[in-house]
């Protein structure tokens, strides 16, 4: 088993900015996470992964996502 954290969010930068919720529920990726889960999958890519399960959070499917189709999952 393998446990992948998603990449950055809009929350994570702002929270870092802050250190104060800024109350934003489910929030996607920055152009840095989704880089951040490119290099996750490419990293990945001899690991012999063949099922991926990700929690409903936008975060955690728009991770999985980029990390699936590097994979071919």
């Amino acid at each position: 088993m393998i446990l992948v954290r998603h990449g950055q969010s809009e929350f994570n930068v702002i929270y870092g900015e802050t250190r104060q919720d800024p109350g934003i529920v489910d929030p996607v990726l920055t152009e840095l996470g989704h880089q951040q889960a490119a290099e996750t999958a490419r990293a990945l890519a001899d690991s012999g992964a063949h099922t991926l399960i990700a929690s409903p959070y936008r975060r955690a499917i728009q991770t999985a996502l980029i990390v699936g189709e590097t994979l071919g999952l």
